[in-house]
């Protein structure tokens, strides 16, 4: 980045890069406008403002649709988890119900 350059600054300058001596005689020749708080510097101030309060906006909406998509996440997992040990319990159930019905042909030849 050259020397007097504002890394936040949206606008391209004619002036970036120039020393104080080049600056001024660039002026004179009315080949760059003078700088200061005159109202285009106030309209940049106030376009500048409201893109950091846009992004910070944003930021805060990123956040929060993390959040929930971890919770949901989470809540997926348990379900997930939980229909699992249901499915294995039902599972032992049946197996267990054909050991007996096995156990029953066995014993009493049905």
């Amino acid at each position: 980045m050259l020397p007097g350059q504002n890394p936040f600054d949206p606008t391209p300058s004619p002036n970036r890069g120039l020393n104080a001596q080049q600056r001024r005689a660039a002026r004179k020749a009315g080949i760059i406008p003078p700088t200061g708080s005159g109202p285009e510097q106030v309209r940049r101030q106030l376009l500048m403002q409201q893109a950091i309060a846009s992004m910070q906006e944003e930021m805060d909406n990123l956040r929060l649709s993390v959040k929930y998509l971890v919770f949901d996440l989470e809540a997926t997992r348990r379900e997930r988890d939980h229909a699992a040990m249901a499915a294995d319990g039902m599972a032992r159930r049946v197996e267990r119900q054909n050991q007996i019905i096995a156990t029953y042909k066995r014993r009493y030849g049905a």
